[in-house]
């Protein structure tokens, strides 16, 4: 007789939408994680499918072409000047005109066509700490009205037209400074003591220096620029968040005086190995972002004793290397590679608080691999994006919810795992078409001695129509 233990199974059950929506915030991203910046990411294309040593190469017609480019946008940039002038809100009134609260602490004055600051009767903002002035059309940047230099701390200037770093030495209490998506070539000008968030992500950085001035930075983004070189960081003892994703860096250095670094981000580079000295200072990182890089081994990380994240999605990878000494992982990440064999998958046997693995489009995949993970690595709470869920099929209900599952792993399953990716109907368990068929049984049953004792009222109908 099967007992409850034997009919109780691990049920992958999933929310398409929910699913999908996750899918987007945690495939790896190339840089960008201010909380207004995500979703804003490289469209993603497997280097494989080109060559993976001339993806990683770069091509030289390709860089000489963007380098063009910039060169033409330079020439175009005074005749730019002229035309976004002359169609741009006439900015000595720009304030009162729309009627912006001028008491309020934080003021959002975007995409209005703001060609110059010292027209903007910013001075006339007495309580104002938060200005962002994001998508407009600002070429250079002025000195500060005293109201701003003294209250501001956050400033926020994302996709404008801005070439140089200027003017913010006096604004003493700024503590977050979002420059991205301008045209900033070299980072500079920057004093500021109590800064905590740097944002300088897709400009045209092309070398990392001249932040020996900001000793409470804490998060500085640095992703789609043109660096090349992990440098000038020694001056930054409290960085806890630093992201390069999408440069053209090809070894992991400069990381050494970094004690408190917690998140990580090299996506979207060069890199082919991890050497020993790569993260050796860096006993704090929680989070490492590798992802769309050539690394073909995951080595020199079983020291990090409090990595929660590990992302390689995306590199050549067929070994796990030393991965199941990484004890408190709870998620990995390596959709996109070259895992083969079983036997690497079964090294997360001894990662037991892993909780979440994305290992989808690899060789070990196939029409059942899930299922597999999910019966190998029972305390799994999420595959490929997919919640894990255990359920007890005994037909029990807990909390008022019907703990069925919607698949079972044996034999005589009528639904299988894709099918339940959708809304599968809940197939009963054998406890549940049993009760079922007896209960139609006992009613049958009870049914039958009543029907015989029923008089017959079709054959009274008939008699009573002949007499008529």
């Amino acid at each position: 007789m099967t007992t409850d233990d034997e009919r109780k199974t691990a049920t992958v059950v999933v929310a398409e939408d929910e699913a999908e929506k996750k899918r987007k915030g945690k495939v790896s991203s190339a840089c960008c994680q201010h909380p207004e910046h995500k979703g804003e990411k490289k469209k993603k294309v497997n280097p494989y499918a080109e060559g993976f040593a001339d993806a990683l190469a770069g091509d030289p017609a390709e860089e000489a072409a963007k380098e063009a480019v910039d060169s033409a946008d330079e020439e175009e940039a005074a005749k730019a000047k002229d035309e976004d002038e002359s169609q741009m809100i006439p900015e000595d009134k720009l304030i009162e005109e729309l009627n912006i609260p001028v008491n309020d602490e934080a003021i959002s004055l975007i995409q209005l066509r703001i060609f110059d600051l010292r027209n903007v009767a910013l001075h006339t903002l007495p309580n104002c700490n938060h200005l962002i002035l994001r998508q407009n059309l600002l070429h250079d940047l002025h000195e500060f009205p005293d109201n701003l230099k003294k209250n501001l701390v956050e400033l926020d200037l994302y996709d404008n037209k801005i070439k140089k770093i200027s003017h913010f030495e006096a604004l003493t209490c700024l503590r977050i400074l979002d420059l991205s998506y301008n045209n900033i070539r070299i980072i500079e000008n920057l004093n500021l003591p109590l800064l905590e968030s740097l944002f300088l992500t897709e400009n045209k950085i092309t070398k990392i220096q001249n932040l020996d001035k900001l000793p409470r930075l804490k998060k500085l983004e640095l992703g789609s620029n043109r660096i090349r070189v992990v440098e000038g960081l020694d001056g930054l003892p409290l960085l806890e968040d630093l992201w390069l994703g999408k440069n053209k860096i090809s070894k992991i250095e400069g990381l050494d005086k970094l004690p408190k670094l917690k998140r990580l981000s090299f996506q979207a580079n060069r890199i082919t190995a991890l050497e020993e000295s790569s993260f050796k200072h860096n006993l704090d990182l929680m989070d490492v972002h590798l992802s769309e890089n050539g690394i073909t081994t995951i080595e020199h990380v079983a020291h990090l004793q409090k990595l929660r994240l590990l992302d390689f999605c995306f590199n050549p990878i067929s070994k796990l290397g030393d991965v199941e000494k990484l004890v408190n992982l709870k998620e990995f990440w390596i959709t996109d590679a070259k895992v083969a064999d079983w036997a690497e998958v079964e090294k997360f046997k001894k990662l037991t608080q892993l909780e979440t693995i994305y290992l989808e489009r690899n060789p070990v995949e196939d029409a059942r691999y899930r299922h597999k993970l999910a019966t190998m690595l029972p305390w799994l709470k999420e595959i490929d994006t997919w919640p894990v869920v255990k359920r007890d099929l005994t037909g029990k209900k807990e909390d008022g919810v019907d703990p069925r599952g919607t698949w079972v792993d044996t034999d005589k399953a009528a639904i299988t795992f894709k099918a339940s990716r959708r809304e599968a109907p809940i197939m009963p368990s054998a406890a549940d078409l049993e009760r079922e068929k007896s209960e139609a049984e006992a009613a049958a049953a009870a049914a039958a001695p009543a029907a015989a004792a029923a008089p017959d009222t079709t054959a009274a109908a008939n008699s009573s129509e002949d007499v008529d």
